[in-house]
């Protein structure tokens, strides 16, 4: 589950041990999940997201994705761009299409964190934080294709720098430093139709980054995936048997490399000697349509080399550090059915093994990987239910997980119910949405003191589109 909060990493001060895997359902209002560690090349930081860069640069088919806060089941679909670009001509198109993107991001964000007491009775504030960034992003996208035949290239330069200070009020002392996350990236990817009925494609990617100090050398990785579709019955019911496999990288983010954080009594440390993760993986998957329902079922298998993790060094102290091997190894089935044309509902289960495996430390060997929970599930409706008015509700819940790499502080099974209502009056929209309708207490954080997600809340908003 997701709680819509500005960086909630930086909001609670942490950030899951690896990437986890994203899916979503090419239709529209089906959640398709998975929560399983998988190496990107796009940094992750909990430092603002000025500074997290390169978030177009996984090889995986379907890109990763952080799966932060309430128990790492997104609430809406996520999307990312894949490790090749995006194409920006699709097959059956023919001739040439060139574009290009160009941004500038400034974002300054202030933080606290403080010492909390055993029994809550205290709490001392340890650490002020300040961060001040500015990011460049320049992109230039080639596409060519004809009817049986896509290719599509993409350059990349960005450019971020960030002014990171740390203080300290107990004692009156402040660290501060200059950091930066320059990258540039060539990627290619292509698609191919060499027969009816089957669809080839194939990505490769090149990325340099040099971070986080002015003076550090430039560091390069190539990653690249191959995928697969094929439509073995056609007709009234269709049946389509897909696959995919894929290599990914990411980078320590500057998160990980300069920022220390509290939560609790647990401070965790940064680390400038991390390396980056690697991962390979795969998963095929069979894909049922027939009339108004649908229904998909994947098999996957994921494996990240020098996984950064929070380790445990004292009962009050963990540094990140590269744990060894993250395996999962999981089963994702979801569907979606249209009993009347103004109804429609959909529903998602997932369950995944994922442990550490080949660890620098014994004590984590065969430990669950933290905040990855066993089995996930998720239930959705919407239904037009009067002049365009449309009631959605989601249900989502998972299992148990743990907080730490040492499996010492489980965090307790959870639930939530999300509704929205929206419409539309001529050019304006307006919508309403209730968050965690049931205001369940929610754990996302134990060090054993208990973190719980916000309660209740209720957005509401308006929109103009001519």
């Amino acid at each position: 589950m997701r709680v819509n909060v500005p960086s909630p990493s930086i909001q609670r001060g942490k950030r899951t041990c690896c990437p986890r895997v994203v899916r979503t359902s090419r239709y529209q209002r089906v959640w398709r999940k998975r929560s399983v560690p998988q190496a990107r090349t796009a940094p992750l930081t909990s430092i603002p997201s000025g500074v997290s860069l390169n978030r177009s640069q996984s090889s995986a088919p379907i890109a990763p994705k952080s799966a932060h806060a309430i128990r790492k089941i997104p609430a809406s679909p996520a999307s990312a761009a894949a490790a090749a670009p995006a194409p920006i001509i699709r097959n059956g198109q023919r001739g040439c299409v060139i574009t290009g993107r160009g941004s500038i991001a400034p974002n300054d964000f202030d933080q606290s964190f403080s010492i909390v007491s055993a029994g809550r009775v205290s709490e001392t504030v340890n650490s002020l934080q300040v961060t001040e960034t500015t990011t460049g992003r320049a992109s230039v996208d080639v596409g060519w294709g004809n009817a049986r035949t896509t290719v599509t290239g993409r350059a990349q330069l960005t450019r971020a720098s960030a002014d990171f200070s740390d203080t300290d009020p107990r004692v009156a002392t402040t660290v501060s430093q200059s950091l930066r996350d320059d990258s540039e990236a060539l990627s290619l990817h292509a698609a191919f139709i060499p027969v009816r009925r089957l669809t080839l494609g194939a990505g490769i990617r090149h990325e340099w980054r040099a971070a986080p100090d002015e003076d550090d050398d430039r560091d390069e990785t190539t990653v690249g995936h191959g995928t697969a579709s094929w439509e073995a019955i056609t007709g009234d019911t269709a049946l389509t048997i897909r696959g995919s496999i894929a290599s990914s990288h990411r980078w320590p983010t500057l998160n990980e490399l300069v920022r220390n954080f509290q939560v609790g009594a647990i401070r965790t440390l940064a680390n400038r000697d991390l390396q980056p993760e690697h991962s390979g993986g795969g998963d095929i998957g069979v894909i049922v349509t027939r009339g108004l329902w649908n229904v998909t079922g994947t098999v996957f298998r994921t494996v990240v080399h020098d996984a950064i993790a929070n380790v445990t060094q004292t009962a009050t102290l963990r540094q990140r550090q590269n744990a060894g091997d993250a395996r999962a190894t999981g089963v994702e089935l979801d569907g979606e059915v249209r009993p009347v044309t103004w109804l429609r509902v959909g529903g998602s289960a997932i369950v995944t093994d994922a442990t550490f495996r080949d660890s620098l430390e014994p004590a984590l060997e065969g430990k669950r990987l933290p905040q990855v929970p066993e089995t996930s599930f998720a239930l959705s409706a919407d239904a037009t239910i009067w002049r365009g008015i449309i009631v959605s509700g989601l249900v989502r819940s998972v299992s148990s997980q743990f907080d730490d790499d040492r499996n010492q502080f489980e965090l307790a099974p959870a639930t939530q119910v999300d509704l929205r209502v929206a419409g539309r009056a001529s050019a304006i929209g307006w919508y309403l949405v209730v968050e965690n309708v049931g205001d369940a207490k929610i754990e996302v954080g134990k060090t054993p003191l208990v973190t719980l997600a916000p309660d209740r809340a209720v957005r509401i908003g308006v929109n103009w589109r001519k």
